[in-house]
């Protein structure tokens, strides 16, 4: 087995990995979001500024995404009603 094919197998391994614990907090985004959003500034002296940006987008998307959520099921009920 030559080098490139360790780095694929580590790679696919790797990424195996990472969605299996994704998958198990799923759950718990909520919780893991709302955690973030409250403790997000206090993280930053301990996070490289690259990973701060990355988290701080995230979130953004995220209220962005379940604002959206939330105004079209409120539209919805309204529209039932």
């Amino acid at each position: 087995m030559s080098i490139l094919d360790h780095i694929r197998a580590a790679r696919k391994s790797f990424t195996v990995w990472m969605n299996a614990v994704l998958l198990a907090a799923y759950p718990f985004a909520d919780s893991i979001i709302d955690a973030l959003r409250d403790n997000l500034p206090d993280l930053a002296p301990y996070l490289p500024a690259n990973v701060f940006r990355a988290v701080g987008l995230a979130l953004v998307v995220y209220n962005i995404v379940h604002g959206a959520r939330a105004a079209a099921k409120a539209a919805k009920e309204n529209h039932a009603a």
